[in-house]
């Protein structure tokens, strides 16, 4: 209340809101479309296969048992290969 006895008017709540400027625009691609398959053709022939690294190595299963093989990492891959495997590269 007021020094009259009427209740006091309170702040005004749009004057304390702030907003900020908008961010800019991202600028529009300056790239045109290419086919996906365009594109896996031309990565292709860059492509170099790299060296595959291999270590002796041996697992024990669930069992208990050592199960020895090769783990080769590279070319963009990691294997396991068995000692025990029946097939044959």
């Amino acid at each position: 209340m007021n020094d009259a006895g009427t209740p006091a008017a309170a702040p005004s709540a749009v004057s304390q809101i702030v907003i900020p400027d908008s961010p800019p625009r991202p600028a529009p691609p300056s790239s045109t479309y290419v086919d996906p398959a365009e594109l896996v053709r031309s990565t292709a022939s860059k492509a170099k296969a790299d060296a595959i690294k291999t270590w002796a190595v041996s697992e024990i299963d669930k069992k208990g048992k050592k199960k020895k093989g090769t783990l080769g990492v590279g070319n963009g891959a990691i294997f396991f290969a068995s000692e025990a495997d029946k097939a044959r590269l």
